[in-house]
């Protein structure tokens, strides 16, 4: 059985990721460092004076907050102006967060960044043959910039060699098309 171009293509769309502000949930877990660490030590004392329930149980407590406070920890994701972050969880695209500055997602994500400023470069000068047949040396600046990360991250293996290779294709089509 052959496989269709449209069976191969990745249809995947830009969406929003679950995220949130990042300075609430930063105080949150400060609380939650300061509170499990208080837990853990007044546990350990209690249980140093008198073995018994209340100093295992505070004990418990207090690494139970101190390790959800580790959890917490790994959703933290800085995004700079002109950048977006992809959230991967496990494999699955979760979202894009486009606010910038501090912010939380799902813990354990992965979070590449994808540039979204206006970017350019110069191609290499082409050695095509025009319309007539005459050969002529080429080149361009090309401007341009990611509208849809998730396209950018995923439908391509590096979107900045697909784009040098579309405009270099480009390029030479439209020489080619006039003397």
């Amino acid at each position: 059985m052959a496989i269709t171009e449209d069976e191969t293509r990745l249809d995947i769309d830009e969406r929003r990721s679950p995220a949130v502000g990042g300075w609430p949930v930063l105080g949150l877990f400060v609380l939650m460092l300061a509170g499990g660490t208080a837990a853990l030590v007044a546990g350990l004392v209690r249980l140093t004076d008198d073995p018994g329930a209340a100093g295992a149980l505070l004990t418990g407590l207090g690494v139970l907050v101190l390790l959800a406070a580790l959890v917490v920890s790994t959703g933290f994701a800085v995004v700079a102006p002109g950048e977006t972050r992809v959230v991967v969880f496990f494999g699955n695209y979760l979202g894009t967060i486009r606010r910038t500055g501090l912010a939380w997602t799902v813990p354990f994500t992965l979070r590449p960044k994808v540039p979204v400023r206006v970017l350019n470069f110069e191609t290499e000068t082409l050695k095509v043959n025009e319309r007539n047949g005459s050969p002529v040396q080429v080149s361009a600046i090309v401007v341009w910039q990611v509208k849809d990360t998730a396209k950018a991250h995923f439908a391509v293996d590096d979107y900045r060699d697909f784009i040098e290779s579309q405009a270099e294709s480009a390029l030479r089509q439209v020489v080619a098309r006039h003397p």
